[in-house]
């Protein structure tokens, strides 16, 4: 398997801090499983803002980048492990939104295409995208993966530096409980968050335990002070109330606090002030924490009870332990039944009376490390915790590869025209007799339209109907049936229609076959006939647009954009009108021409090097974009005449845009965004030809 890694951190962190953290631990495992092929890790994407205030660069420091643009890198850290950088220009956004810029960066096209053209560019196949950061749920329906995999680290809807970002968190978990394949919580309480999904699975942190046998102390010598020790983030679960009782309590120990400081600065300063044997160091570097740990004859974890700490699992008690020290704990989630040598505690009182026990056997020399050491279960090392995280990814993969064989698969896109679409839809039962199967995709439609669909076909075993949250255009949403019929079918060949159209011949499949017995294709068009017998659509052109003409056509509909916005609308062309002589002969068979996307087939052999559409677009062109796609990729395109479709056109467009004025205005708008993308795409591929 490949996977794509969105980590909690990112891999600059790691870098700087070393890899001690839940994420990274898996991620150093899972590099070295057989199991796993290519590793794809998504740092978060850095703004201006972030560059200028914490004066830090948006790249991982590496020499070994391997691809490289202006706002966009990837670069291989280990032999089968790579990171993505992005750069964003956001100043403002980023003030004004705070933490929830997170979720907006996520969510950025220019964000999502550089990530999905990461992973073209690795060639990733049976991919799982495992996310351990709950806003970066925005790649979910953008990106290209075979399993989605969710790892719930902490409870984010009670941390305390994410109040004002609760209601997005919320949503955020939602979405993971209805999408999600697998599951991972670090604790058993954050099982409680996702309610609907079958595949939960409480995996909780580990240990890498010979890395801390460096921190054993030497326990044959008298101590001439207790040394007490906590390392770990400072944040508001620390709870200084019980230490400052600690340090009363124990006055002739030292009390070490190791670890970067995030808040309670102000409590910090008074106890620095007041005490002179609590020493806070500041943070420590993961490779130098056993020899820190190696001063400590007790380690404590005195954390607040509530609901945050309620959904943790400390880190820092495996690794405690793994350094042979006991342990004292307030009795918070994922503390108990892991050694003797951990003494849980419900309040203040019962963790003094324990530190005050654990003192008198320290100064006895009553613990060994190794013991201590040795009493950590088995399958609280990360090789075992990653392991069974693995296994998980493995048995759904299999699951997802049970695939249903099915001759033909079907997806329409459907929006707010419920007759077009029953049309379409008999149109399929009623000439295809081959198995098959129809994903029907609802764009948001703002009508009673789907809830009628659904209550029509809701007892049709052929149909799956899918609905998407918003109206994410053309594209997408055809990429999202095509998706949805994959997860569930192994195709020959799926054919991707609009709603306006109507299948009228029964040997659809015959026809398709015997062609790709013949040439192989990639993707095949039909004839195309519209409602007054025309039957020119298809195919379109024989060369793709150059960028002189794509120019030409961005001039020219920004003019009727501004005739249409300044009241001319009555001079201008309607939209969708073409004019000129064919260059075909639409009766004639032609290969490695520009197809029309109202009717698309596409075989298995499309899939071996593309996904689908390009999810940039909207609406408009994206037979342009598919056509230079494949010759790109060397992907053959057959047009066949006697393969035929009847196509109602716009109806879906009508839907959207009432006035004539407004149709145009929302045609030439969305076929100039399309054509800008055209034109950075044959940009990107003339700079790919030049570097080569």
């Amino acid at each position: 398997m490949d996977m794509i890694v969105v980590p909690f951190h990112d891999y600059k962190k790691w870098i700087n801090e070393g890899f001690r953290t839940r994420d990274a631990h898996i991620l150093q495992h899972a590099m070295n499983d057989s199991r796993v092929d290519k590793i794809l890790v998504i740092n978060r994407p850095v703004s201006m803002a972030e560059m200028l205030l914490k004066r830090k660069s948006w790249k991982t420091s590496s020499e070994n980048v391997v691809y490289k643009e202006k706002r966009f890198q990837v670069t291989q850290m280990e032999k089968n492990v790579w990171c993505v950088d992005i750069f964003l220009p956001d100043i403002f956004s980023v003030i004004r939104e705070r933490k929830r810029w997170w979720f907006s960066s996520f969510c950025n096209q220019y964000v999502l295409e550089k990530v999905q053209s990461a992973i073209d560019y690795l060639n990733m196949k049976d991919t799982v995208l495992l996310l351990q950061n709950p806003m970066a749920v925005g790649l979910v329906k953008s990106v290209s993966y075979k399993l989605l995999a969710f790892d719930a680290i902490d409870n984010w809807l009670h941390h305390p530096q994410m109040n004002d970002s609760y209601d997005l968190i919320e949503s955020n978990y939602k979405l993971m409980d209805e999408k999600a394949d697998v599951i991972l919580t670090v604790s058993e309480a954050l099982k409680e968050i996702f309610p609907t999904n079958p595949n939960v699975n409480w995996v909780p942190n580990g240990v890498d335990i010979s890395f801390f046998s460096n921190g054993f102390g030497d326990t044959t010598q008298l101590k001439k002070k207790i040394v007490i020790g906590y390392i770990g983030k400072i944040q508001e679960r620390v709870d200084f109330d019980l230490i400052e009782k600690c340090i009363q309590s124990c006055d002739n120990c030292t009390f070490e606090i190791c670890g970067p400081i995030y808040s309670q600065q102000k409590r910090i300063k008074e106890l620095k002030k007041k005490y002179t044997n609590i020493n806070f160091t500041g943070d420590i570097h993961y490779n130098k924490l056993p020899e820190a740990m190696k001063k400590m004859d007790i380690a404590i974890i005195p954390h607040k009870i509530d609901s945050f700490t309620e959904s943790m699992n400390p880190l820092k008690l495996y690794e405690y332990l793994a350094a042979g020290k006991p342990v004292i704990s307030m009795a918070v989630a994922g503390t108990d039944a892991i050694s003797p040598y951990v003494y849980n505690c419900n309040n203040s009182e019962e963790f003094i009376d324990a530190l005050k026990k654990v003192i008198e056997e320290v100064n006895r020399n009553a613990f060994s490390p190794q013991k201590i050491q040795a009493s950590i279960p088995s399958e609280c090392s990360w090789e075992f915790r990653t392991n069974l995280i693995l296994e998980k990814f493995e048995i759904a993969l299999k699951k997802k590869s049970k695939l249903i064989n099915c001759k033909l698969g079907f997806v329409i896109l459907h929006y707010m025209t419920f007759e077009d679409t029953v049309l379409c839809i008999e149109s399929i039962k009623n000439n295809v007799s081959e198995k098959k199967h129809i994903v029907v995709v609802d764009n948001a439609s703002s009508n009673d339209s789907f809830k009628k669909l659904r209550e029509k076909y809701k007892n049709d075993s052929e149909i799956t109907l899918v609905r998407s949250d918003e109206n994410i255009g053309f594209a997408r949403g055809n990429n999202l049936g095509i998706e949805k019929l994959r997860s569930m079918y192994r195709c020959e060949y799926i054919s991707v229609m609009n709603n306006d159209t109507i299948i009228k011949q029964n040997n659809w499949y015959d026809l398709i076959n015997d062609e790709y017995k013949k040439s192989g294709f990639a993707v095949l068009g039909p004839k195309i006939i519209t409602k007054d017998g025309d039957d020119t659509s298809n195919p379109m052109r024989k060369k793709p647009l150059e960028m002189k003409a794509i120019d030409n056509l961005i001039w020219r509909r920004r003019i009727k954009v501004f005739l249409c916005k300044t009241g001319l609308h009555k001079f201008v062309n309607p939209a969708g009108t073409k004019k000129g002589i064919s260059e075909f002969e639409h009766d004639k068979r032609y290969e490695n021409v520009q197809l029309h996307g109202a009717c698309m087939i596409f075989s298995e052999k499309f899939y071996e090097k593309l996904h689908g559409f390009d999810s940039r677009t909207f609406l408009y062109l994206e037979e342009d974009i598919m056509f230079l796609n494949l010759l790109e990729n060397d992907l053959k395109s057959v047009y066949l005449p006697n393969l035929e479709i009847y196509h109602s056109e716009d109806s879906s467009t009508n839907k959207i845009v009432k006035s004539s004025c407004d149709k145009k205005i929302f045609v030439f708008t969305n076929e100039i965004n399309s054509l800008k993308i055209l034109k950075k795409i044959k940009k990107q591929k003339k700079s790919k030809a030049t570097k080569r």
